[in-house]
């Protein structure tokens, strides 16, 4: 977002909410479009708009949770695969055998991708003859919890600092 876009954003949440009270409108919003920069300003102004004709606290959103509401707003499909439609497009592979194992795991999303780990492990449960689909699915509903909490994270932090810890991570292996 432009800093111009977001003193728009900062005049309608004001003109909604008469508890945001800014105390230094400049100040605010250069922190504001430092947070927001990397946000598309359709989607944040479409966060806005859902989140005043839907909350019921009477306060004014956090740039965090336009942040968060835009990303649930664009990503609704991502969100739409419950634990037990992602284990269904995981067992489908298992079924389907070892030979197509490497094509079924390109099409997952990337939340199954990252639950399941590779293609080597459908392969794997795949010719297993102690495969347990109950202890199998237990474990991998669990996984997928944790990948679509991690991609939802990821999404949310913003480039800079994904940039930062990246230049870390890289001095420390280095």
């Amino acid at each position: 977002m432009t800093s111009t876009e977001v003193k728009k954003l900062l005049l309608a949440i004001d003109a909604t909410y008469p508890n945001f009270n800014v105390k230094d409108p400049e100040s605010t919003a250069r922190v504001w479009s430092d947070l927001l920069a990397d946000q598309d300003a359709t989607a944040i102004f479409g966060a806005f708009k859902t989140y005043a004709r839907t909350d019921k606290s009477g306060f004014a959103p956090s740039p965090g949770k336009l942040i968060q509401t835009a990303y649930e707003l664009t990503h609704k499909d991502e969100a739409d695969v419950s634990e037990s439609e992602a284990w269904a497009m995981v067992s489908k592979a298992i079924r389907r055998g070892i030979d197509n194992s490497e094509e079924d795991f390109n099409a997952f999303p990337p939340a199954v991708k990252r639950a399941v780990g590779t293609a080597a492990q459908i392969r794997r449960w795949a010719l297993s003859e102690d495969f347990n689909e109950g202890v199998e699915s237990s474990n991998f509903k669990r996984a997928y919890r944790v990948a679509v909490e991690q991609e939802k994270n990821n999404a949310l932090v913003s480039a800079d600092v994904k940039a930062l810890t990246q230049g870390m991570a890289a001095r420390l292996e280095g």
